[in-house]
């Protein structure tokens, strides 16, 4: 949890005095605006589809200024907004548009982080046909304070020897990479399911002909790269979902809601 930061009264006594008044003389006065008589309600229909406990990260994709940020996470534990440095710079702004800013942030680890300073940016959230937009005062902090590794000993490092293996056939640039002292067998993932939960093999959908048409061809190319197999007896068993692309193609996605479901999630992972 982030903690410190501005406040609202500010950071004077004089400032803190002046807050306090006003607040008070705001007490008991009547609302200027109109109140509305619709009444918002919610019902055990409206949990339909949803499933508890709801404890995973909110990551969002505004846009900051002029800029789509795409990964944002909302903590609503955090006493500030803040922006990373480097992030900062790729947004098209310099230091010499921030405001010194000299209240103490403390990071993850209760740490004091070093504020470059601060700068205040519209944050747009908008969903087709909607948006909101609001101004908010965003805290510019180096990245390197806010990790919580006190030593860079404990920091992962890249193996020496790597080996390149390959995404697409047709795009030999998209590659990934992975040690070459491994083992074949290591090579690969192994899913932490949960022995007492129960397997789920989904009945098969039926899909259009242009879907179906989509969903043989993506199995087709993974197949000839080597990154599917087919399997006799399987255990989990999902439906592919489609989406439809800007460029009007399908994307062929899985179901994984009941497989991710069975298997505990570990919030603190440590090396083996």
């Amino acid at each position: 949890m982030i903690s410190g930061g501005p406040i609202a009264a500010g950071t004077t006594r004089n400032s803190q005095k002046a807050y306090v008044r006003e607040v008070i003389n705001k007490v008991g006065e009547s609302s200027k605006h109109s109140k509305s008589k619709m009444m918002l309600e919610f019902g055990d229909p409206d949990l339909e589809g949803l499933k508890f406990t709801q404890d995973d990260p909110l990551v969002i994709t505004p846009v900051i200024g002029n800029s789509h940020v795409m990964r944002v996470l909302v903590d609503n534990g955090a006493s500030v907004d803040y922006l990373f440095h480097d992030t900062f710079i790729r947004m098209g702004y310099n230091n010499s548009q921030l405001t010194p800013s000299d209240t103490p942030i403390y990071g993850f680890n209760h740490v004091e982080c070093k504020v470059e300073g601060a700068i205040q940016l519209p944050i747009t959230i908008r969903e087709e046909p909607r948006e909101a937009m609001q101004m908010l005062n965003f805290q510019v902090l180096p990245i390197e304070d806010m990790d919580v590794r006190e030593n860079d000993e404990l920091r992962g490092k890249p193996a020496k020897d790597l080996v390149p293996i390959p995404f697409d056939s047709l795009d030999p640039e998209k590659v990934t990479y992975i040690e070459a002292s491994l083992d074949k067998p290591l090579k690969g993932q192994m899913l932490n399911v949960d022995p007492t939960r129960k397997v789920v093999q989904q009945k098969k959908r039926t899909y259009a002909p242009d879907r179906l048409e989509a969903i043989k061809q993506e199995v087709e190319k993974l197949l000839e790269a080597g990154f599917i197999k087919k399997v006799q007896f399987l255990e989990w068993l999902a439906n592919p979902v489609m989406v439809k692309k800007a460029n009007g193609k399908w994307r062929v996605c899985i179901d994984f809601s009941d497989l991710n479901d069975a298997c505990p999630k570990d919030y603190y992972p440590t090396e083996d």
